[in-house]
């Protein structure tokens, strides 16, 4: 995990997600993020909310070296299942 370097004031306020949290939840997720209140003075809970293993782009396509045209068409193609 990569460390900061952060004033006081803000070390006093920052929190890390509870031990026992589920980063494959993403109702759990959604819940801890809720928690904080953007108008108080409450803890700043910093850690890995949500995380999922999803394919990249590269898995997706050939493992061979693609033309222009068909990086083109393979890009089309993973955009058109996304919308």
């Amino acid at each position: 995990m990569q460390r900061f370097s952060l004033p006081p004031i803000i070390i006093r306020r920052v929190s890390t997600i509870w031990k026992g949290h589920d980063p494959a939840s993403f109702e759990a997720a959604f819940a801890k993020a809720r928690e904080w209140d953007y108008n108080g003075d409450a803890p700043i809970a910093l850690g890995t909310f949500f995380k999922r293993n999803s394919p990249v782009f590269e898995g997706k396509t050939a493992a061979r070296t693609l033309s222009t045209m068909e990086r083109e068409q393979a890009v089309r193609e993973v955009l058109k299942k996304r919308t």
